[in-house]
């Protein structure tokens, strides 16, 4: 008799733990879906934004052009510049690791 009161008990344990786990799932389930609309409204604006200021770069490249002004590609210093920039360093001014 004990045993099938002790099994009747674990079952319903067992069947309310399930059922807290089961809405805890679902619950965690809409969290996610919700989660991943937002990403996709966040990239949709994103690609939006990146639209918009691949044309208005687009127009100003154009702009350049139409003023015949030379097009810079990039911000970075050209290589040979940065040779010539490093050839004028004198060996004085390097102080070697054994000095400090």
């Amino acid at each position: 008799m004990k045993q099938l009161i002790k099994w009747i008990v674990d079952f319903i344990i067992s069947f309310l733990k399930d059922l807290v786990m089961k809405n805890h799932i679902e619950k965690l389930e809409k969290e996610v879906e919700d989660a991943n609309k937002e990403a996709d409204k966040d990239v949709e604006r994103a690609n939006e934004s990146y639209h918009e200021f691949m044309s208005l770069y687009s127009d100003y490249q154009s702009d350049l052009k139409r003023r015949g002004h030379e097009e810079v590609s990039t911000m970075r210093p050209d290589a040979r510049e940065l040779r010539r920039s490093g050839e004028e360093a004198k060996d004085g001014d390097r102080q070697s690791k054994d000095s400090n």
